[in-house]
C-alpha cells in the first residue's frame, strides 16, 4: 500500500511555483506541435494551386481609352471561349466537374439552393465559369499596363493559360485596328504552388493552437487560485490527526487520544431500525466491498442515522482498513465520531490546502479513520472532476474500504467505481421518492443495490398519513 508521503507527493503539489509555469508552457507547446503536424499532414492532401501572371501593354493610347473597357475585353465570354478551346479545357476534370463523378458535398449545396447543379449547365459553360473563376485581370499602377494572372492545379496550364488570355487580347484589339501594346512579360510555369503552403500553414496553426492553449491552462490555473480563496489560509497539523500510514500525530504539547478499543461499536440507532440495519451489516460484512457508497433518498434528510458511520465501523478489522469519506454538509458523521463538526475535509484536500495527515481524523469508537467533508461542500462538478477522482484512487490504494456518504444529488460524480451502494430511505422502495435514487446509481455504476429501511422523522411520524407529503410536493 502506498504511504502517506507517496501520496502527497502525486496528488498535493497545488501550491503555485515557477516550475508550475514551466509545465504549462510545457503543456501548451507539446499541444501546438501536434496541431502543426496534423495541418501539415493535411495540406498534404490539399491539391496543390499554381499561379502564372503576364503583363501586356496597351499602348501609348490607352490613357484616353476607358480602362474599364479594357478590362471588359480580357473578360469577355468570347476571349474565354477561344482560350478554352486552344487549351481544350473541356477534357480536364478540373474545369468541367462532371468529368469526375458525383459530389457529395456538390449534392447536398444543390440540392439546398446553396450551388447550382453542374448538370444543368452545358459543358461548354460549366468551362467558362471555371476559366473565370481561375482569372484574374488587375491593374499595375502604369495606366498603360495590365496584368493577367491565371492559377491551375497544373503549373503549365496556368502559364498557358495567362499568356493565351494576353495573345487572344492583342489579336482581338490588332483586328479593330487599335495601335501598338504588346506582351512586355510572358508568363512562366511556378516552381511552388501558392495554395496550400504547409510549412507556413503549419506554423500559423501551431502559433494559434499554442496560445489557445496557454491561455486556457493559465485560465484553468487562475480559477483554481480563485478555488482557493474560498477557503482559509492552510491549515496546521490537526491535532490528533491520523496520517494515512496510520501513525498518529500531533502537536507539541497536545493531550494524547485514547486509544481505541479492541472491538468496533455499532452507531446508535432506533430499535425499530436494528434489526434492517444489522441485517445489512451482515451482507456488507460478507460481501467485503471495496468502495461502498451511501446516500439518502428524498425526503430523508431529518433525524438520517449515521448509517455511513456503521457501515465504516462494521467493515473496520484489525486486518481491514476502512475510511469513511464525507461528502456532505450536516457533520453529522463527525460528530457521531467524536469530534467537532467544523474540520478541514476533502473540500481542502481537492483545493490542495490541507495534506492528508490534516484531513483524516480516527473515529474515537472503532478503527475507522474519516474524512470530513470540510467548510465548504464540493458541487457535483467539482466532484466529478479529475484531481477529486485521482484522489479516492488514491485512498482505494491506502484502505481496504471506503466508504463515501454523499447527498443524492451528487451520485452521478461518485457512483461509479462503488461495488455497493446502500439507500437509506424512510419510505417503500416501491415509492417514487426511493425509486429515484435506485434509478439514479443504476444508471451512474453497476453496483449492487440495497435498501436500509429508517423510521420517519418525528414531525413527520406524526402526521396522519394522507397529509404525509409525497414526491414532487413542498412539505
Amino acid at each position: 500500500m502506498a504511504d502517506a508521503s507517496q501520496i502527497e507527493a502525486e496528488m498535493l503539489p497545488a501550491t503555485p511555483l515557477p516550475g508550475g509555469v514551466g509545465r504549462i508552457v510545457l503543456k501548451a507547446l507539446g499541444c501546438s506541435l501536434l496541431v502543426a503536424g496534423l495541418c501539415y499532414l493535411a495540406c498534404l492532401q490539399v491539391a496543390p494551386r499554381f499561379h502564372s501572371e503576364a503583363r501586356i501593354s496597351v499602348g501609348s493610347q490607352a490613357p484616353r481609352q476607358s480602362a474599364a473597357s479594357q478590362l471588359q475585353v480580357l473578360r469577355s465570354p468570347d476571349l474565354v471561349r477561344t482560350v478554352a478551346g486552344q487549351l481544350r479545357l473541356e477534357t480536364r476534370p478540373e474545369f468541367d466537374s462532371v468529368l469526375e463523378g458525383p459530389s457529395l458535398i456538390g449534392n447536398v449545396m444543390a440540392t439546398l439552393g446553396i450551388g447550382r447543379d453542374p448538370l444543368r449547365l452545358s459543358p461548354e459553360e460549366r468551362v467558362q465559369e471555371a476559366f473565370a473563376r481561375r482569372l484574374t485581370i488587375s491593374g499595375t499602377g502604369r495606366p498603360d499596363v495590365i496584368s493577367i494572372g491565371f492559377w491551375s492545379e497544373d503549373r503549365n496550364l496556368a502559364a498557358a493559360a495567362a499568356n493565351g488570355v494576353a495573345e487572344a487580347f492583342l489579336a482581338l484589339r490588332a483586328s479593330s485596328s487599335s495601335s501598338g501594346g504588346g506582351i512586355i512579360q510572358r508568363a512562366e510555369a511556378a516552381d511552388m504552388p501558392y495554395f496550400p503552403q504547409p510549412l507556413l500553414f503549419a506554423a500559423l496553426a501551431g502559433l494559434l493552437a499554442f496560445c489557445a492553449t496557454l491561455l486556457f491552462l493559465l485560465f484553468r490555473a487562475r480559477r483554481m487560485l480563485q478555488r482557493q480563496a474560498d477557503f482559509e489560509a492552510p491549515l496546521p497539523i490537526v491535532p490528533g490527526a491520523v496520517p494515512v500510514d496510520a501513525r498518529m500525530r500531533s502537536s507539541d504539547g497536545a493531550p494524547a487520544r485514547r486509544a481505541t478499543p479492541d472491538e468496533p461499536t455499532l452507531a446508535t440507532v432506533d430499535r425499530a431500525n436494528r434489526e434492517s440495519l444489522a441485517t445489512i451489516l451482515a451482507e456488507v460484512t460478507a460481501s467485503s466491498p471495496k468502495r461502498v457508497m451511501v446516500t439518502l433518498a428524498e425526503g430523508s434528510e431529518r433525524g438520517r442515522p449515521p448509517a455511513a458511520v456503521a457501515i465504516a465501523r462494521a467493515l473496520a478489522s484489525p486486518d481491514q482498513r476502512c475510511v469513511l469519506v464525507d461528502l456532505r454538509a450536516d457533520g453529522e458523521n463527525s460528530l457521531s465520531m467524536g469530534e467537532k463538526a467544523d474540520l478541514p475535509g476533502f473540500a481542502h484536500l481537492y483545493a490542495g490546502l490541507a495534506s492528508f495527515a490534516q484531513v483524516i481524523f480516527r473515529d474515537r469508537h472503532s478503527r475507522v479513520h474519516f474524512i470530513p467533508g470540510g467548510r465548504k461542500l464540493l458541487q457535483q462538478s467539482e466532484l466529478s472532476d479529475e484531481r477529486a477522482r485521482n484522489l479516492l484512487k488514491a485512498l482505494d490504494h491506502t484502505y481496504d474500504h471506503v466508504v463515501l456518504d454523499v447527498a443524492d444529488e451528487a451520485i452521478d460524480a461518485v457512483a461509479e467505481g462503488c461495488e455497493l451502494a446502500v439507500v437509506v430511505s424512510e419510505f417503500p422502495s416501491a415509492d417514487p421518492r426511493t425509486a429515484r435514487a435506485f434509478d439514479r446509481i443504476t444508471a451512474a455504476s453497476d453496483a449492487t443495490i440495497m435498501l436500509l429501511a429508517v423510521d420517519p422523522s418525528p414531525a413527520r411520524a406524526a402526521m396522519p398519513q394522507a397529509e404525509r407529503p409525497v414526491a414532487g410536493l413542498a412539505a
